[in-house]
């Protein structure tokens, strides 16, 4: 008798354990804010545009030379179209030689949802432009621009032309809430 009841404790007692256990492992959020807000929300550290340029340099392996093209004047606005008034500010950087690579970074800081929308759609016609001008000309930078990313997130616009679009990816979301 003693055994059956010493088997029924342990029994009751593994079971209790069990639920307990179960219970606690519950991924449950009360408060239904999702990871991208509360971080948008918390006291992170601005960083500059050449901070961010900064970065990305030092943390990312490039094909070839990279040439920043945000010291040139309106840039953006000359070649693709995007109005300075639609982001305060920007990073650009793109490769100096284009002849076997086509490698570009750009990220914004749009003003405004509204702009971060018209931003992205500028981009993404970039690259369809970028895919029927190579299309049959060079198979290495084309391969590069259709594996390219153009991602808003919030006001946050960037656009990645890249064999190393991952690496460089990361390290872009790595930074960007912080990117003022």
């Amino acid at each position: 008798m003693k055994k059956i009841m010493k088997k029924a404790a342990l029994a009751l007692m593994i079971s209790a354990l069990l639920v307990s256990m179960t219970a606690c492992g519950e991924e449950t959020t009360s408060s239904g804010a999702d990871v991208s807000q509360v971080m948008s929300e918390a006291n992170v550290t601005p960083i500059t545009a050449e901070d961010f340029k900064s970065l990305l340099l030092t943390k990312v392996a490039f094909e070839g030379d990279m040439i920043d093209c945000t010291k040139l004047t309106d840039y953006p606005l000359d070649t693709h179209g995007i109005k300075a008034e639609a982001y305060s500010s920007y990073v650009y950087l793109e490769v100096s030689d284009t002849t076997n690579s086509y490698e570009t970074i750009i990220v914004f800081n749009a003003t405004s949802a509204d702009n971060a929308t018209l931003i992205k759609e500028k981009l993404d016609s970039y690259i369809s432009s970028l895919k029927a001008q190579f299309e049959n000309y060079n198979a290495t930078i084309i391969d590069m621009v259709n594996k390219s990313v153009v991602k808003a997130d919030g006001n946050k616009v960037y656009l990645v032309i890249s064999p190393n679009v991952g690496e460089i990816e990361t390290a872009i979301k790595a930074n960007l809430s912080s990117f003022k």
